[in-house]
């Protein structure tokens, strides 16, 4: 049980809110709006530090930042990317009265550790750590020994890992159930894992979230994607929390009120009780 209690004590409640600072595209690359135009650090800074005010004065748990404008078919960030991103989330903790985790986009676990040991974040999210899929044209296979030595290497085991398994957005390319995902991932240290719909904004079956709470043992299951007022009450209750984007934003930035009324539906479910 020790590892549930760690994270919980991390982020503060039963039931967590772990909102999203989605960045603007990262230097040198260009948003993938309508603009078409390159945003500099320090916009990204201010735009980060805009949502971090939202989630945090809307009674957000958490804060995880993801560089979510880059290139869909980036796997790995470069070094221009790493620096911006470690500026920007250094930012962020500096301000930050909640905990803040980083998800470096799409999949680089070597980043996401040291941005996080460099600048005091709390927690990673590794969207792919133990399954074969195919995500953003390529073929994605990671080593988890390779990556639990790394992150001990680094001496970043209090850094909590979370990770998804069968992710949104990526070909599962093995005959694989989530129960056994579920299982390797703690196998290779993960702290709690993310269960996702098939894209942004669909929520997770229930049967794949029951399914993850039965293999999942000691550590939390957490939801990835689709969380709203509709699915709420359902959602939760067949999870330990819940990382939100896409219910929480209006266009680009995290909406005040938003958050203020998922928060408040925790409250009134009685799921705010801390551990």
């Amino acid at each position: 049980m020790v590892r549930n209690m760690e994270i919980m004590q991390v982020l503060k409640h039963n039931k967590p809110v772990i909102g999203m600072i989605h960045l603007f595209a990262l230097p040198p690359y260009k948003s993938r709006d309508s603009l078409q135009r390159q945003y500099s650090v320090e916009e990204n800074i201010a735009k980060a530090l805009k949502d971090l005010k939202a989630l945090e004065e809307g009674g957000a748990d958490a804060a995880l930042i993801e560089n979510d404008d880059d290139p869909s078919d980036i796997i790995y960030v470069g070094g221009q990317q790493f620096e911006s991103m470690l500026k920007i989330t250094d930012a962020v903790v500096k301000e930050a009265k909640i905990p803040i985790g980083v998800n470096v986009l799409r999949n680089d676990w070597a980043a996401s550790f040291l941005i996080a040991k460099k600048t005091g974040c709390k927690f990673i999210r590794l969207d792919n750590f133990v399954d074969k899929v195919k995500m953003a044209g390529k073929i994605v296979e990671e080593n988890p020994a390779q990556i639990a030595k790394f992150r001990e290497k680094i001496d970043a085991q209090n850094i909590l890992f979370l990770t998804d398994v069968h992710v949104k957005h990526a070909e599962l390319l093995e005959s694989k159930s989530i129960t056994e995902s579920v299982k390797q991932a703690i196998q290779f240290g993960a702290d709690g894992v993310i269960i996702t719909g098939r894209k942004t904004g669909e929520a997770p079956n229930t049967g794949d979230l029951k399914e993850a709470k039965l293999a999942s043992e000691y550590i939390p299951v957490l939801i990835g994607s689709g969380l709203n007022h509709n699915n709420y009450n359902e959602l939760l209750h067949q999870s330990d929390g819940a990382i939100v984007g896409t219910a929480l934003k209006t266009g680009q930035y995290v909406d005040l009120q938003k958050v203020r009324n998922i928060v408040k539906l925790r409250h009134s479910d009685g799921f705010s009780q801390s551990k």
